[in-house]
């Protein structure tokens, strides 16, 4: 008759010995896209909820919080501060599925990098065009005041 069960009817949905509801809708797949996106969307306000918590000061406002500690952070991370984190360790990674084994967990290498001129914030606020322009501006002026009469 359809489904996974012999005991679905095809556009029924009922109660089979007052414990199990079967459910035999012929447009289950037509229904899916909705479930399926809900479920995305609490999934990923969630994960938001668990990166953004409130803030304790109007300065972590617009910050990540990267717990380590965290298995669902750590488990999702590649790079922390400049060093690898991937693969996680089998710690945050196992399951009840997972054999015992006891395993090493990877050394995080950290790497010294030399901040660059922009790390320096010299150009976050202003653009190209206006540094052009004030050198223009300037280099004008200097021209002028050179040749103008005093």
């Amino acid at each position: 008759t359809g489904g996974n069960c012999e005991l679905t009817k095809p556009g029924e949905t009922y109660l089979y010995d007052n414990r199990v509801t079967i459910i035999g809708t012929t447009d289950l797949i037509s229904r899916m896209s909705w479930q399926a996106s809900s479920m995305y969307s609490n999934n990923m306000a969630n994960l938001l909820d668990l990166l953004c918590p409130k803030p304790a000061t109007p300065e972590d406002e617009k910050k990540f919080l990267i717990d380590m500690e965290d298995p669902v952070i750590r488990g999702m991370t590649c790079v922390h501060e400049n060093a690898i984190t991937w693969p996680p360790p089998d710690s945050v990674s196992k399951t009840s599925a997972n054999a015992t084994e006891k395993k090493e967990e990877p050394t995080i290498i950290k790497k010294e990098v030399k901040p660059s001129i922009f790390a320096k914030r010299i150009f976050d606020l202003a653009t190209l065009g206006e540094f052009v322009s004030i050198v223009f501006v300037g280099v004008f002026f200097g021209i002028v005041a050179a040749y103008a009469p005093v």
